[in-house]
């Protein structure tokens, strides 16, 4: 297996390090805010205010890394770490096809998160007066799921053809983390379950049918 040369290898690292970063943080936003209606009204009831602040902070996150990843090679007088980088790995030079191949995947991703950018670039990196106000006759473009689901699969499946035809390396860009968000929304499942069970419970005892109103309140 060929090894990188000279600084390569610790760029190469770098950008994967920032995709799995990006995985991560879009596969925990999805379980808290993808999964369905239910998952969402429970994280409502159970503070509101936290996990809407906390879903605006994960998804200017997921933003900022397509942005960031997808920015030009540089930015005024500075270098950028982005997918670009990928191109510049001498061992391509041995793998013309694949680098032509890797240059239209990833000028076509850069296409593709244009609307992610924009909203980096005029509402999370900039604030843009037309925009903060509504004012604006060029309004930012929808960003529905499917468009940051695409971009980040797309990046990964770069990365990996690059590492397996360039490196012979299988590379992943999965987490396997304790406490995530898998572990908090069964935590308060099973919370709701067992504040459930004790109000029905507390109905039994004082003969309370389903439906009554009553000034009782669950023990906490």
């Amino acid at each position: 297996m060929p090894k990188p040369q000279g600084d390569f290898e610790e760029t190469r690292k770098r950008l994967w390090d920032e995709l799995v970063h990006l995985h991560h943080v879009w596969s925990q936003y999805l379980v808290l805010y993808g999964h369905s209606r239910e998952r969402v009204q429970l994280l409502n009831q159970t503070a509101r205010s936290f996990f809407a602040s906390l879903q605006r902070l994960m998804i200017r996150e997921v933003l900022l890394c397509i942005s960031r990843l997808t920015d030009p090679l540089k930015s005024r007088d500075r270098d950028n770490l982005v997918l670009l980088r990928l191109l510049e790995d001498p061992e391509l030079q041995a793998h013309q096809e694949l680098r032509a191949s890797l240059q239209a995947e990833i000028a076509a991703i850069r296409v593709h998160a244009m609307p992610i950018r924009k909203h980096r670039n005029r509402y999370i990196a900039h604030l843009d007066h037309a925009t903060a106000i509504g004012a604006d006759d060029d309004p930012l473009p929808p960003l529905p799921r499917e468009i940051m689901d695409k971009a980040i699969e797309r990046m990964g499946a770069a990365y990996h053809r690059y590492a397996r035809e360039v490196y012979q390396t299988d590379v992943s860009f999965e987490v396997a983390a304790l406490g995530d968000a898998e572990s908090l929304t069964a935590a308060l499942e099973r919370g709701q379950k067992w504040r459930g069970h004790e109000i029905a419970e507390m109905r039994r005892q004082f003969g309370i049918q389903a439906g009554e109103t009553t000034g009782l309140i669950a023990r906490s």
